[in-house]
Formats: structure tokens, C-alpha cells, sequence
């Protein structure tokens, strides 16, 4: 014998009652999730030219630069292409691409490996000001070895990319947080 439809609505009442309680206590005690705060130093509007890349990875620049500006503006920050309408500027470099063996199929054959990229970012306001500064800010992706060099180099790609999607998002809540 399943329950009443009455007797099962009022638990689904209870439980969104819970749910929402929950909700009301964690705002009323001040918890929120990091990276949705203020820019340093009041910064309304941001510019973020292009990241140096002193790695051998080409384009890998222009990819963590597109993933943190729309990272930034998903999250409601202005954006300008122009270094002179902005309150500061968010200077990249990405210092170093690190790649590890993480597993080994048959004696030294490598079936994957993690890709690690390392960069330091400033933001400095138009008289010349740091406001903030990060160094060595990483994010990693796996990969899989194939014995086409072709494949492992797509899938090390991809993994590169993942992981500047990744860092993205690590340099907008490190920015945000606590101010």
C-alpha cells in the first residue's frame, strides 16, 4: 500500500521548508562562496591584455587569457579592451608547463600523464599600484599516453586546455577573496 497523495505532499512541504530554513541560516550566518567578492582596491572595470607565455606551448596565452575574461565576466566584472578606461590592469605570464609520468602500462612505457601549468598574475591600478599579486597560481589535467604521437599530443592538449579553464576559475576566486 503506497502512501497518500495528501501524506506525500506534506513531506515534500517539509522537506522545501528545511531546505529553505537551511538556506535563510547559512546567509544569516554570514557563509557565502568565495569568488563572487569585490576586486581589490574598489576596481569596477578591468583590462586584461594577453598573457606572456614563456612556456614552448604556443597559443596556450591566448587560451588562459579568453578563459579568464570570460570567467571574469561570467561573474559580472567590466571588461575593456582599453588599458585607459580601466581601473586596473590583470598582468599574466604563465611561467612554467610541468609534465609528470603519473602511471606506467609495462616496464618504462608511460600510459599517463599530468599537466601542470604554473602562472603568476598582478593587478596594478592605472598610477602604476600593485593591488594584488600571485605567484606560481597552478591548475593540472591527466592525460592519456597512446603510441600514436599524434594522439598524445591532442590528448595533451586538451588536458592543457582543461586545466587553463581551470586555473581561470582558481584566479578569479584568489582575486575575490576577501575583499
Amino acid at each position: 500500500m503506497g502512501p497518500t497523495g495528501g501524506s506525500m505532499r506534506h513531506k515534500l512541504l517539509i522537506s522545501f521548508i528545511d531546505g529553505l530554513l537551511i538556506i535563510f541560516l547559512m546567509a544569516g550566518c554570514g557563509y557565502h562562496f568565495t569568488g563572487g567578492g569585490d576586486l581589490p582596491g574598489n576596481v569596477q572595470v578591468l583590462s586584461i591584455p594577453v598573457f606572456r607565455n614563456l612556456t614552448t606551448e604556443t597559443g596556450l596565452e591566448a587560451k588562459l587569457t579568453n578563459d579568464v575574461i570570460f570567467e571574469m565576466t561570467r561573474m559580472g566584472r567590466q571588461i575593456t579592451t582599453d588599458p585607459d578606461r580601466a581601473d586596473a590592469v590583470l598582468h599574466g605570464v604563465i611561467r612554467q608547463i610541468q609534465i609528470e609520468t603519473i602511471t606506467r602500462s609495462t616496464g618504462q612505457i608511460a600510459s599517463e600523464r599530468r599537466a601542470t601549468i604554473f602562472a603568476d598574475l598582478k593587478l596594478v591600478d592605472k598610477d602604476g599600484k600593485n593591488l594584488w599579486r600571485r605567484n606560481a597560481l597552478q591548475a593540472t589535467e591527466t592525460y592519456q599516453v597512446s603510441d600514436s604521437f599524434e594522439v598524445t599530443g591532442a590528448n595533451k592538449k586538451s588536458a592543457l586546455e582543461k586545466a587553463a579553464e581551470t586555473l581561470s576559475q582558481k584566479i578569479n576566486r584568489a582575486l575575490t577573496a576577501n575583499f
